[in-house]
């Protein structure tokens, strides 16, 4: 047992010692791959610790499989070892599975035959001289998850002509240097050697541009870094002296150091309005650089303007760009770099905001100026006087244009008098358009503080918008500082209509269409009475037209309106008449048109022969108290009175009734046949009776009803 187990040990130390792989197995293309178990899956690697030794390259297009079973386990390809695929040069394709997220140092070293390589999204990291000389290679694709590229990853890919980088946060292009014995300096980058790359394409999901990715690449000519790219880092495109223009997208908010060094044939530059620093030397020696182009204002051939955004230049930024003939600097700039325009033999005249601070030393040296504009009444810092900062070379000093009344002020910092020349500005002020108003300036600017008051005037119908500084006030104060056209923007006036009501308690109104409305144009409104209220009348300019039932009316807004709407409350007619329309009974007083809810009396009057009974309301009272809430007739009744009290005569059997005194009388019968009763049906005694209805009972005849008035 020992023994066996000796020579088992034995056996496994040997296999180790004779092959660098644990096994092998035939890829789906059909040639023979080998592989080490690792913690996540396997890595594709050489067969022997000698590379490939005697062992069949790959040949043809190779497909690497996702997966591989050994021993009834199934593994993920994960990696591909350093040396993997070293100088096979009969591969002419690869196939990378998307489960391989590394590829090892020099694992495509000297593939000459490869002709495109796409790295797939799984990738992560390229080690250094991955794909080093493969001289066949003429295309290649990085795909989104890379992070890292090593040094000299691709060096030597001489063929190669296009490249599409759709890496969204490498931040390592594999920049690094090392010292030979001798003390000679050696830098490495990614595509070092690389000169014959013409096209070099970010993907749109690009967040960054990593240090000196695309340094020295000769051959290409043109660069658009699209709006996903918030960062470029520094010597991005150094020493690429075949670049002629560049288009920056709209979320890089810096340039940074040697970003475009050396690239000599650059002419054109596209920077957005993100833009708020330019670092230094990003533009140095940048000889042919004549145009740039930032925002959206394009600007002439041989000229640069720098967009308010833009707040530093730094150092050397723009050094020997022979190409400028004038430069305005935004109006957000506080300093300029040392050198920052040094050597710009070919521009002519520069012009400095009034936010500048400071000029570094030299920053305008062998410029050849003719003419240096100051916006500012006070001079900026100037390092060591004026002549070092803005050095012109030249066998006469430049004209200088300061503010009127600065003179002092700028002959302190080294400026010679003789060259001084205070500027006077003109404002003119217009109307965009005449005919919906005009502009007046009140204050002319002066020398003193360059101030002025401009006043716009609409015509009728329009009203003052804004002016084209973006400014609403009116009058509007603004600084002159230059020769200035301010333009005044009006528009159609739109007015407000406002209502009031007589009580808020009688009603309310509303505005169906709103309460604004533009000049000339109606306006409606609609009154909303509470019960046994309606609207009386409205009052107030604009009125032009009202419903039948003058709850709704439409207004003219020739401007800001207000109108009344009075509100009456409900009126009704009360008419009377008599029964039978006969008006030798009586007549009636009191009747008549009233408002809602007025108690009015009613009165009855008797003609002789005749007394007043009851209304047609049932009611005997009279006079008569009644609330008004709707039309109404009421009737009268009267009953012939012959000479009694209350009651008309009644002959029964020869029994006569009378009222008299407040006592009821009937003759022909005797006192104890007669019984009386108030209206409630109680006997009550027949004497001192107070007026009312009552009942009377006379043996076995009908009861009669008597009224008594007193």
């Amino acid at each position: 047992m020992k023994r066996t187990i000796l020579f088992l040990t034995v056996l496994v130390s040997y296999s180790q010692a004779a092959f660098a792989y644990d096994f092998s197995a035939v890829a789906p293309s059909g040639q023979t791959l080998y592989y080490n178990i690792n913690g996540d899956g396997v890595t594709v690697t050489c067969p022997s610790n000698n590379f490939w030794g005697s062992y069949s390259k790959p040949v043809g297009d190779l497909i690497i499989p996702n997966t591989v079973t050994y021993s009834g386990i199934t593994y993920s390809v994960t990696h591909i070892n350093r040396n993997a695929f070293y100088q096979c040069t009969g591969m002419t394709s690869v196939t990378i599975p998307n489960s391989v997220t590394s590829i090892g140092i020099l694992a495509f070293y000297g593939c000459t035959g490869l002709i495109s390589m796409t790295i797939p999204n799984s990738v992560t990291s390229i080690s250094g001289n991955a794909f080093q000389s493969c001289t066949g290679l003429t295309s290649v694709t990085i795909g989104r998850s890379v992070t890292s590229i090593g040094a000299s990853a691709f060096s030597g890919c001489t063929g190669l002509t296009s490249v599409v980088f759709n890496a969204d946060s490498c931040t390592d292009a594999g920049y690094t240097s090392s010292t030979s014995s001798d003390g000679t300096t050696y830098y490495y980058w990614a595509f070092k050697g690389c000169t014959n790359i013409n096209s070099f394409v970010f993907g749109d999901n690009v967040k960054s541009i990593p240090y000196s990715l695309c340094r020295e690449l000769t051959g290409l000519t043109s660069v658009i870094i699209p709006d996903s790219v918030t960062n470029i880092d520094d010597g991005a495109f150094m020493n690429c002296t075949g670049l002629t223009s560049v288009t920056i997208g709209n979320s890089v908010t810096s340039i940074g150091n040697s970003v475009f060094y050396h690239c000599t044939n650059l002419t054109s530059v596209t920077i957005p309005n993100s833009i708020t620093n330019i670092d230094n030397y990003a533009f140095y020696q940048c000889y042919n650089l004549a145009s740039v182009t930032i925002g959206d204002s394009v600007n002439s051939i041989g000229n640069i303007t720098f967009p308010n955004s833009v707040t530093t230049i730094g150092k050397r930024a723009f050094y020997n760009c022979l190409g400028f003939t004038s430069v305005t600097i935004g109006e957000s700039v506080t300093s300029i770099g040392i050198e920052a325009f040094k050597n710009c033999g070919n521009m002519r005249s520069v012009i400095f905001p009034i936010s500048l601070t400071s000029i570094g030393y030299h920053a305008f040296n062998n410029c050849a100026l003719r003419s240096i504009t100051f916006l500012s009444p006070t001079p900026p810092s100037i390092y060591n006087g004026f002549h070092d900062a803005i050095a012109v070379g030249n066998p006469v000093d430049p004209d200088v244009y300061i503010p009127c009344g600065s003179r002092s002020q700028y002959s302190s910092i080294g400026i010679p008098l003789l060259s001084l020349h205070e500027m006077y500005y003109e404002l003119s002020a217009v109307s965009a358009d005449d005919s919906t108003g005009r502009v007046s300036i009140r204050t002319e600017p002066t020398c003193a503080n360059h101030n002025a008051v401009v006043f716009a005037v609409p015509t009728d119908g329009y009203r003052f918008d804004h002016w084209s500084t973006g400014s609403t006030d009116n009058p509007y104060t603004l600084t002159v500082t230059r020769d200035t056209t301010i333009i005044a923007f009006f528009v159609r006036a739109i007015y407000t209509l406002t209502t009031n009501v007589n009580d808020a308690n009688f009603g309310s109104v509303s505005f169906p269409t709103g309460d604004t409305a533009n000049f000339g144009d109606t306006l409606m409104v609609v009154a909303s009475p509470t019960s046994h209220y309606h609207v009386d009348n409205w009052s107030g300019p604009g009125i032009v037209t009202t419903s039948t039932n003058k709850d709704t009316v439409w207004v003219v807004m020739n401007g800001n309106r207000t109108i009344m709407c009075n509100f009456a409350i409900d009126k009704h007619v009360v008419t009377t008449s008599i029964a039978q329309n006969d008006t030798a009974c009586g007549s009636v007083i009191g009747d008549g048109v009233f408002d809602y809810g007025t108690t009015i009396t009613l009165i009855a009057l008797t003609k002789n022969g005749y007394r007043f009974d009851h209304w047609s309301t049932g009611s005997t009272d009279n006079p008569y108290m009644l609330t008004v809430t709707s039309d109404t007739t009421i009737t009268a009744y009267y009953v012939s009175s012959s000479g009694t009290e209350g009651i008309g005569e009644i002959d029964e059997d020869d029994i006569r009734i009378s009222v008299s005194g407040g006592c009821i009388f009937v003759e022909g019968i005797t006192n104890e046949e007669l019984r009386v009763y108030d209206i409630t049906g109680r006997m009550v005694q027949n004497r001192s009776l107070p007026s009312g209805v009552y009942i009377v009972k006379i043996g076995t005849l009908p009861a009669q009803k008597v009224v008594v008035m007193r």
